[in-house]
């Protein structure tokens, strides 16, 4: 062998490491030094470089990593002989280890060994008699080579553990392609290796070439316990870490009887009395490990659960040394033990009735637990509330709660229900600084803190309903008593950040806790004996209660409101016995006189009034629907009633109290139905068909007229406004006072979708009979089918505003302001970056300044489309009224999709198009690679310009969402086929263009901060993610989702109407598939996944039938799941969903065409795929299939170039690598530790994705 190269090698390195060098220099050495890479003689140059320089660690190490290249890249092309020398140098190399290399240098050796044993250890026992050459070619002497570097010095010591814990991560922790292959044989290998012999051979049948393989018949577990025992006395806090991370990854999947035998448990509860904070750490993990891992003993899982309980002593010593004062400072070493320690004992919970609480267990296990919940980080005692919770579900656990928990939990919990964020200095603050990224993190995380604690609360009011009540009524009356209270009494408003609103808030709040505690108690406790009396009994509580609530006489609008719900839940358990009370009290709340607040200006005193009059409307409505009949008997006094107060009500008021009465004539049984609904509601439904609406929505101009955007240009042009003036640096006069006064009564009416939507909504609730559905179809459908046609075209003119070209012909000073109007400022956690108080105190400040007139407009458009959509929305409730009119679906997509030839093709990506799919052996390979995201060519169309994301997000979940959901079964698919098809399509176009300009982006998810460095670029893509998620719900609002547990009854009948529609009808297909494809492929790993999912439950449908269809398979799918899902490290996650459907696609499409073998196999220059089909074809088991496809897959990358390394210098790659595989280790080890966990947990959790929120951490059940 030529070693020249080595030395040419060094020549290089020493070059790119000199100061000296100039970049052209370094430029050359480090393109010489790639090419060194693709030459036969590099894993020698690699061994020589790596053993000849022991102490010049950055050559060694970048020997090292020639020989992994070769070994990663070329192993498969190597003879025998070649692969036997390469193992003969990585182990004389790992041999060679000394004290002084770095760790770094012995985890790139270690990584050496584990490549070579995953490709070749224990080959030759997939035979049945492998012979001796065989078997030396299986490595058969692995075991003994690592008990040699075991006993050589201290540092082959650490090597071989590292070495074990490498190979134990990629056997049983991670995703590993290459263990896939030969899983088989290489996770029994590892058992059997840690495991006495005699203990392996009761659970496995062998062979005598297996023991071959093992050199110690007591095995490494038992060595590894022993040794860390010994370390613990003699405090060698180095060698603990090292044993433990190698233990650590061998505690899930080892058989029981070891971990019983070798007392695993109590070595790790001596660790964590350590004083060695990493051990501790680990031990806590290790610890949880063993109590959620699969035992087929239950005497083993037993003894582990005894064992915990029997220690307690021992852990409440361990949570009293890792207490330290957070007022004088944070440790942070501690406090993330903490945090470990908490979580690992707050799932205990789930054994304590596996134990026989002979020494107290129980109450020292509860004891701790509520400590833990007193802890002064919220994150701490979060982790501890939903114990408690499930606890209080829990009739067994009662009577230790009762005598125990239950006064202190209370008083805690009721002391805990306040506003932290509001709080100047409280100590919660310091641990937010360590627990959270931003403010808006930490006030999310302090609404939902609130939500479990209140749920404690409630679930002990339901338990203890006397002691809760006497204890409440003490509470009140000594806060009413205190100074606070007696200023909440005597102010008509307070500041809502001030302790006595706050405080008064939190009395309210546990008064809601205690009387849904009561409205359980009444659900679940049904078959107790005495539970009439017992009813009665919490009745008399409820009423007295409520009499004492009343007589505070609050008249501070937020409070008030507050007091108004809390009354709307008396209602629900004392039902008549106080129903004129509390209605004479929440119509005089609603119609309480402020005069000294004017309510046309803007002012939080203004809105609070606002706030209290629109909660009010909500109540009595509420009421109307859940005592219809009982508020018949007074109809004609609450008529009158209305009548009289209508005049002095704003027009949204109007139409809350006219709702009230709607509902009553609808679900009472009061006679005059259609005349009373008719005196109601045709009032305002003729507005749609007068003159000034019609010709509002006649076109643009007119419509902007209607908003009142003349008269706002008029007055600009009196003040001078031109189209270079700051509205906001310009503060608004008198003059403009009045008009916006003026502009704000007229928006109030300006289109009547409020009361057309509120009067459907409310009709539609509670209908429980089909005579009353049929009743509600006949009074509205003569109404709606006129009027639909005007609510289509207010919808038109609303998406139509947004476009700049439509403003061209207005002055230049109306086009800037009608830009500013379109301009949307809202705040949302993880999408602004400002926190939300600055958002609201931006937005204060430009109340008072000219910019209010176009931040109103906006408003008022932006609520106007929500509420347009809101009524079709509601409209499409209403049976099949809206999915029989013929030119329905054309009016609604032409209405939210305007299609606009473009004029600026800048943006556009040219892509290969399916028809040119005969080229694709092409050599060029990279234009295939750089166009797989995108399938087709984008649109010579925009759409809607100027609509946003963030609209675009709300128009689907608002609008097409429940149009979907809510197709009647009575329909004709005659809508569905003709909505359908331009409503992928037009999602298609939107979500390909919008994800065309965030190609670059590597999947992930943007973490929200406080500063400026949030830019424009990374919001967008966070809704452009958000929208994404809505698109994939409408796929599965479609035709569902298949998941592990899926059957057919999952599937709803909705959905099952609507997969016959999609399936059956190929124009309805045609653009499903292509949007659902494109889908899969966007770079947002839950998008992509549950894309998949959506995907693989529609394969049996439409595979296989038509042939067009296949070929969209073969060519677009399979393509896209071959060179993008299936091979590049984005999509991960998506991995054996996405192989699991490439699989099925190829068993189908291969046996049927002869053209997509052709395809596969240029595509992948020649792969043998009539092979590799004949032995998927023969392979029953999705694991050994796979197994076969990885090989397939390993082609794919090595053609196009997938390996993220090309092109980057070693040192990079190097770092790449370890990040990646110590992020995906975190994530693995955190899905082995959250095992019988609830996931929905997860406290870090994106508060922004859909349906995963960080409420779920406190979601009741």
């Amino acid at each position: 062998m030529d070693s020249t190269g080595a030395d040419q090698i060094i020549g290089a390195l020493e070059l790119i490491y000199d100061p000296s060098s100039n970049n052209n220099q370094r430029l050359e050495a480090q393109k010489f030094l790639e090419e060194i890479k693709l030459h036969e003689e590099s894993p020698f140059w690699g061994y020589n470089i790596s053993l000849n320089n022991p102490n010049n660690f950055i050559l060694k190490h970048f020997g090292l990593s020639l020989l992994a290249d070769s070994i990663k890249k070329n192993w498969n092309n190597y003879d025998q002989l070649k692969k036997i020398t390469i193992r003969k140098w990585v182990i004389e190399l790992n041999y060679s280890i000394t004290n002084n290399d770095p760790r770094y240098i012995k985890e790139k050796l270690a990584f050496l060994w584990v490549e070579i044993t995953k490709r070749t250890w224990g080959e030759a026992l997939k035979k049945g008699v492998p012979d001796d050459q065989e078997l030396i070619d299986s490595w058969v002497d692995m075991d003994a080579n690592l008990n040699e570097l075991w006993n050589i010095n201290e540092a082959s010591r650490e090597l071989a553990l590292i070495i074990f814990r490498i190979l134990f991560e990629d056997v049983f922790l991670l995703e590993d392609l290459i263990v896939l292959k030969r899983m088989t044989v290489i996770q029994p290998l590892c058992v059997m290796i840690i495991s006495p012999m005699d203990i392996f051979a009761t659970k496995y049948k062998f062979t005598d070439k297996w023991t071959l393989f093992k050199s110690n018949n007591d095995g490494w577990f038992q060595l590894w316990i022993s040794e860390l025992n010994n370390a613990l006395i003699q405090n060698n806090s180095e060698y603990v870490i090292r044993l433990l991370e190698t233990l650590k990854t061998c505690l899930n999947w080892p058989l029981s009887e070891i971990l019983i035998k070798n007392d695993t448990l109590q070595t790790l509860l001596q660790c964590c009395a350590s004083n060695i904070p990493k051990a501790q750490s680990m031990a806590l993990d290790s610890i949880h490990i063993l109590l959620t891992r699969p035992y087929n003993n239950e005497e083993h899982y037993q003894s582990i659960v005894d064992k915990v309980f029997n220690n307690m002593d021992l852990l409440n010593q361990v949570y009293d040394n890792l207490q330290f004062n957070p007022i004088v400072e944070i440790d942070e070493i501690k406090y993330p033990i903490v945090k470990k320690f908490v979580d690992m004992i707050s799932c205990l919970y789930v054994c304590v009735f596996k134990i026989k609480n002979n020494n107290n267990q129980i109450e020292k296990y509860l004891n701790l637990i509520l400590r833990a919940t007193k802890n002064p980080s919220l994150i701490v005692s979060g982790l501890t509330l939903d114990l408690w919770c499930s606890c209080l579900r829990t009739d067994e656990f009662l009577p230790y709660l009762k005598n125990l928990v239950i006064p202190e939990l209370l008083q805690f919990s009721a002391d805990s229900l306040i506003y932290y964020e509001e709080i100047n200095n409280h100590i919660s603050k310091k641990f937010s600084e360590i627990d959270f990224q931003s403010k808006s993190e930490f006030q999310n995380f302090c609404s939902t803190y609130r939500k479990r604690i209140r749920d404690i609360i409630r679930l002990i009011s339901c338990v203890s309903i006397d002691y809760t009540y006497d204890w409440l009524n003490n509470r009140l009356n000594t806060y009413f008593s205190s100074n606070y209270g007696q200023q909440v009494l005597n102010s008509t408003f307070l500041d809502s950040k001030t302790e006595p609103y706050l405080s008064a808030l939190s009395q309210f709040m546990i008064v809601e806790c205690f009387i849904n505690g009561c409205i359980r108690w009444k659900i679940w406790y049904t078959n107790t004996l005495d539970y009439d009396s017992k009813l009665d009994n919490i009745l008399n509580k409820l009423q007295l209660l409520s009499n004492q609530l009343i007589a505070l006489n609050l008249r501070e609008p937020l409070l008030l409101k507050k007091q108004i719900q809390n009354f709307a839940l008396f209602l629900t358990m004392l039902k008549d016995n106080v129903l004129f009370t509390l209605l004479e009290k929440i119509i005089t709340s609603a119609t309480m006189d402020y005069p000294e607040i004017d309510l046309d200006n803007k002012s939080d005193q203004s809105e609070a009034v606002r706030d209290l009059r629109y909660a009010c409307g909500i109540e009595l409505n509420r009421m109307a629907l859940l005592m219809p009949e009982s508020l018949k008997k007074i109809y004609p006094d609450l008529e009158g009633v209305v009548t009289k107060i209508l005049p002095n009500l704003s027009y949204h008021e109007k139409i809350s109290f006219k709702s009230f009465l709607l509902t009553i004539i609808l679900k009472s049984s009061l006679d005059r139905k259609e005349e009373r609904f008719a005196e109601i509601v045709d009032p305002e439904l003729i507005a749609w068909s007068d003159q000034a609406t019609v010709m509002g929505l006649s076109d643009l101009p007119w419509f902007m007229e209607r908003l009142g955007i003349v008269k706002i240009a008029e007055y600009f042009n009196r003040r001078g406004i031109d189209k270079n003036s700051n509205l906001l640096s310009i503060q608004i006069d008198d003059e403009g006072k009045k008009l916006k006064a003026e502009l704000t009564k007229h928006w109030q009416a300006l289109f009547p979708v409020r009361a057309t939507r509120m009067f459907i909504h409310y009709s539609m609730q509670s209908v429980k009979k089909e005579e009353e559905f049929e009743m509600l179809k006949s009074l509205w459908k003569p109404r709606i089918v006129p009027i639909l046609p005007y609510i289509m075209r207010l919808l038109y003119q609303l998406q139509a505003y947004h476009d700049p070209d439509n403003w061209k012909t207005l002055p230049e000073t109306v086009q800037t302001f009608v830009k500013y109007s379109t301009i949307e400022r809202f705040w949302e956690a993880g999408t602004s970056t400002k926190s939300k108080d600055e958002f609201i105190d931006e937005h204060m400040k430009a109340m008072h300044t000219l910019r209010d007139f176009a931040d109103s407009v906006g408003h008022i458009v932006r609520y106007t489309r929500e509420y347009t959509l809101l009524v079709l929305s509601a409209i499409s409730s209403l049976g099949n009224i809206l999915y029989e009119i013929d030119d329905s679906p054309d009016l609604l997509m032409n209405s939210i999709a305007i299609y606009k030839p473009q004029t600026n093709n800048s943006n556009n990506i040219t892509n290969n198009n399916t028809s040119n799919h005969n080229d694709i052996n092409d050599n060029n390979n990279t234009n295939i690679n750089n166009s797989i995201n995108r399938d087709i060519l984008i649109s010579s169309d925009i759409i809607s310009p100027g609509v946003s994301t963030h609209g675009w997000k709300h128009i689907l979940n608002i609008g097409i969402r429940p149009i979907l959901k809510n197709f009647p079964k009575d329909a004709t698919p005659k809508f569905m086929i003709n909505f359908l098809p331009k409503l992928f399509d037009t999602l298609d176009i939107i979500l390909v263009e919008k994800w065309s300009k965030h190609d670059y982006v590597v999947d992930a998810t943007p973490v929200p901060t406080d500063e400026d460095e949030m830019t424009e670029e990374i919001l967008e893509e966070n809704l452009l993610r958000q929208l994404t998620t809505v698109v994939v719900r409408i796929m599965m609002d479609c035709v569902g989702q298949n998941t592990t547990s899926m059957t057919k009854e999952k599937i709803n009948p909705t959905q099952q109407r609507m997969r016959k529609i999609i399936f059956e009808n190929v124009n309805v297909l045609a653009p499903f598939l292509k949007l659902l494809n494109h889908l899969m492929s966007f770079k947002d790993s839950k998008c992509s996944f549950n894309a998949i999912l959506v995907m693989k439950g529609c394969l049996s449908d439409v595979v296989d039938i038509n042939m067009t269809v296949d070929e969209f398979f073969t060519v677009e799918v399979m393509r896209n799941l071959l060179l993008n899902i299936l091979s590049k490290n984005q999509f991960k996650d998506s991995f054996y969903e996405a192989l699991h459907v490439f699989i099925s696609l190829f068993l189908t499409l291969c046996e049927k065409y002869e053209s997509t073998r052709d395809y596969l196999y240029k595509l992948s220059n020649g792969y043998d795929i009539n092979s590799l089909y004949e032995s998927l074809r023969d392979t029953t088991g999705f694991k050994e299939q796979r197994a076969l496809m990885v090989e397939f897959i390993d082609r794919i990358k090595q053609i196009y170039n997938t390996d993220e390394s090309e092109g980057v210098d070693h040192a990079t790659v190097e770092r790449r690598r370890q990040e990646k595989r110590e992020a995906t280790i975190k994530k693995a080890t955190e899905r082995l530790v959250q095992k019988n966990k609830d996931t929905a947990g997860d406290i870090l959790d994106d508060p922004n994705t859909e349906d995963a929120n960080l409420g779920n951490l406190f979601g009741s059940a």
